[in-house]
């Protein structure tokens, strides 16, 4: 988080571990924009520490051989020019980072955002997930380790998947809640970072917010929150007293996926839902609507309850006075406390709740009920933006996958026209048609939204993903009668 990766691993070569020399080459080899995660729950938290002693010299010569595609021709005289804030690195020979900023992962996430933007990158902050276990996690990463589990599963070595679901039963683990915990505190996040990047006027003008990673990923639909939970805990909810005279009512409202009738606000769940099996009391029922739990009023051993049936509520989430939480108000909320404090602030928009058409988590911009089918529009979003005065601030940033990444592609539409009706159908739309608001809205004009692609990426492992890629890329250049250019694209 809020860092070039892999700078934990302490290689001592000064090529790879030294944050600076990390961004000198990729200054070399062109790269302009850099997406740099980070987590609102890890702010407070003093960052690992990344210095490095006994990391060697920074070779000028390795540096430029480094950079230059294999084959080509460079006169040895050549010297790279160095980053445009070298000299302004107090460094201490043969030491890694010494100079990076340490004190609390907030700062350093200032600190690394506007050392990019004074090298002339553009950033992009992004709202991501944390995961626990981090070390455990670099332990898996490491050669070593994927040897190991090469070797137990017996088999050669696949990269995981993204999976078509909003959000698998072990997920919550892993994802940062922050949002759905506290929505407001959340927006008023992002308008407090935003105010110290305005504040600085090189980052100001270079600094962009992605408000929210694959809102899918967390179960936030366009106008709905989806939470998962396993067959223990709802057993559990019962067992410590929550209304077990459920009228068959409200059995069917939530008992089924997929159901979107509005309930009382659940700040309740959502809390107990940050804090997990291992934190949260049971000691008070967790929700403050009744549910059918005498659908689960057998008993059995708790050394059963090993496994984890997945089931899931369909809701939406509503605070006094605050209107629906879904990914519309939410996105909303959070430019709004921008807005406040930098007027021009570029904000990326990621898609959800479009299962059929997506092409990962974090696509879905689709307004059509013939597109969107069973998943959830965008409309909402696009009616309410477009009476805002940031409404010209608004970039969509789609995620875009092949089938070895994101599990959701039948071959036949990964290609060609099928492909490029489907990113069309989702956002191409927008850069040419745009979304012309309904008859009922102050304002009946359509407007047109920019979009950048805020991440794509493969494997390499197989041809159909270079086929893929080879047409997307032949999409991103092309402006027909459906959709104009989209030049702009993130490799994650």
């Amino acid at each position: 988080m809020t860092m070039v990766d892999g700078l934990w691993a302490n290689t001592r070569d000064a090529l790879i571990a030294d944050f600076a020399t990390v961004v000198w080459r990729m200054k070399l080899l062109g790269i302009n924009a850099v997406r740099l995660p980070f987590s609102f729950l890890e702010f407070s938290k003093t960052p690992q520490s990344i210095v490095w002693p006994s990391c060697g010299a920074i070779d000028p010569n390795r540096v430029r051989s480094n950079v230059i595609p294999p084959g080509m021709n460079v006169p040895s005289s050549a010297v790279p020019p160095p980053l445009p804030t070298a000299a302004n690195i107090s460094r201490t020979p043969g030491v890694c980072n010494q100079y990076v900023s340490s004190q609390t992962t907030r700062g350093r996430l200032l600190w690394v955002t506007k050392f990019l933007a004074d090298n002339g990158f553009y950033v992009i902050l992004d709202d991501h997930l944390v995961r626990e276990g981090r070390e455990k996690e670099k332990r898996r990463e490491t050669g070593e380790g994927r040897k190991a589990r090469g070797k137990k599963r017996g088999k050669k070595l696949t990269p995981p998947k993204k999976k078509n679901v909003l959000l698998s039963s072990n997920q919550p683990q892993v994802y940062d809640t922050y949002v759905l915990s506290d929505p407001i505190g959340w927006a008023k996040g992002w308008g407090s970072l935003a105010a110290d990047v305005a504040a600085d006027p090189v980052m100001k003008n270079r600094v962009m917010f992605d408000l929210m990673n694959e809102p899918d990923g967390r179960g936030i639909g366009w106008t709905t929150v989806r939470i998962f939970f396993s067959l223990f805990s709802f057993l559990v909810l019962k067992v410590e007293g929550c209304d077990e005279g459920a009228s068959n009512k409200d059995a069917s409202s939530f008992g089924s996926v997929g159901n979107e009738k509005a309930t009382e606000p659940f700040a309740a769940a959502a809390a107990a839902f940050r804090g997990r099996n291992e934190t949260t009391s049971l000691s008070q029922p967790l929700f403050p609507f009744p549910l059918p739990f005498s659908l689960f009023s057998f008993s059995l051993p708790f050394s059963l309850f090993y496994f984890s049936l997945p089931l899931s509520l369909h809701i939406h989430h509503q605070g006094p006075g605050k209107g629906n939480y879904g990914a519309t108000a939410l996105f909303l909320m959070a430019m709004e406390e921008i807005y406040k404090v930098n007027p021009t602030g570029l904000v990326l928009i990621e898609g959800s709740g479009q299962p059929g058409t997506q092409m990962s988590w974090g696509d879905g911009f689709a307004s059509e009920p013939a597109v969107v089918g069973s998943g959830q529009s965008a409309a909402p979003f696009f009616e309410a933006v477009m009476s805002k005065p940031y409404a010209s601030n608004v970039v969509l940033s789609p995620h875009v996958y092949p089938s070895s990444v994101f599990d959701n592609h039948n071959p036949a539409v990964t290609t060609g026209p099928p492909l490029w009706m489907r990113m069309t159908n989702s956002y191409g739309y927008l850069t040419k048609r745009g979304f012309c608001a309904s008859a009922d809205t102050e304002r009946k004009a359509c407007r047109t939204f920019p979009v950048i692609f805020g991440e794509t990426g493969s494997f390499f492992a197989a041809q159909s993903d270079l086929s893929m890629l080879e047409d997307f890329a032949r999409y991103m250049q092309t402006d027909d009668a459906e959709h104009n250019k989209v030049p702009n694209m993130l490799f994650w």
